[in-house]
């Protein structure tokens, strides 16, 4: 593993922190600054996201990353209350489900007129 230099990572919001953290304000304030080493691919997959102009830094990429793996697992998490519901028969059938996504349909675009 190439060292990298020493990157600060921030997360950009709050609700990023509470999810990767637990607290929001773990050190007094909304950033944490910490240093990392990334494998060599790891880098110039980064340092080709930064050239491909939608990143800026190292820090966005890493902060992205963080988001979409808090993201996954917070998916990953509610399928499995899904199927341990299902496991316990706590099943809606799908004609109510479609009724109930055909009004919240009609409710949006209501809203949007």
């Amino acid at each position: 593993m190439r060292v990298l230099a020493a990157y600060n990572i921030e997360c950009a919001t709050a609700s990023c922190l509470r999810s990767c953290c637990g607290s929001a304000n773990l050190f007094g304030n909304e950033r944490i600054d910490m240093s990392m080493q990334l494998p060599p691919d790891d880098q110039k997959a980064a340092e080709s996201l930064i050239a491909g102009g939608r990143f800026s830094t190292i820090e966005e990429v890493v902060s992205e990353g963080i988001r979409r793996l808090v993201t996954t697992e917070e998916i990953r998490s509610q399928v499995q209350l899904g199927i341990e519901q299902a496991d316990r028969g706590e099943v809606v059938e799908h004609e109510a489900v479609f009724e109930r996504l055909r009004h919240l349909a009609a409710s949006h675009d209501s809203k949007t007129e």
